[in-house]
């Protein structure tokens, strides 16, 4: 199986450019988290969010920037076949990470008031990490709109064959078969 790179998905716009943004902004997020002088209570789901988003993004994104979302994988000597339904995932997933980085999102910027209290430095550094948790909510959930709007018949089950390309959307490869079908028609006994 031929490996395609497509070195211009990460510039494509919507798609590209926003799983781009889905593994450069929780990075972001994380940086600033950990460089920072004070780390508050509640920045745990901040945390949590940013490792599970950061890594989750990042492992599909190399998938798409190689097509494993367009490949069709056969095993069993081409009698079992697999399509990974990348949207699918990325839709169930950018909802779930939406809802996280909306609430990452509230805490630092709870953090951002109670950093007034201490120095000028954990200041800055929820406002930073309020902005990234932010940036990471938008692309997210901007993500999943777009994946919606562009299911076939707006039944949520038709994304299992919808293929994201950089700027847009396909349907998936079709299937082949390896049914050995007879020409003779059967008889029907009385």
């Amino acid at each position: 199986m031929p490996i395609e790179f497509d070195k211009d998905f990460p510039k494509g716009w919507p798609f590209g450019v926003l799983k781009t943004i889905q593994w450069l902004a929780p990075l972001g997020l994380l940086i600033t988290l950990y460089l920072g002088y004070y780390m508050f209570n509640g920045v745990g789901i901040a945390i949590f969010s940013g490792w599970n988003a950061f890594l989750y993004s990042l492992i599909t994104w190399i998938c798409y920037v190689l097509g494993v979302h367009k490949k069709i994988f056969s095993f069993n000597q081409g009698a079992g076949q697999l399509f990974i339904p990348f949207a699918l995932m990325d839709f169930l997933v950018s909802l779930f990470f939406m809802l996280f980085f909306g609430i990452s999102t509230l805490v630092c910027a709870i953090c951002i008031f109670e950093g007034l209290k201490y120095r000028f430095g954990v200041f800055l550094t929820y406002l930073f990490a309020t902005g990234f948790s932010l940036l990471s909510g938008l692309a997210y959930g901007y993500y999943a709109i777009l994946i919606y709007r562009a299911c076939p018949n707006g039944q949520l089950r038709n994304l299992s064959s919808l293929v994201i390309e950089a700027d847009g959307t396909s349907a998936r490869p079709t299937m082949e078969t390896n049914i050995q079908t007879s020409t003779s028609r059967p008889t029907m006994v009385v």
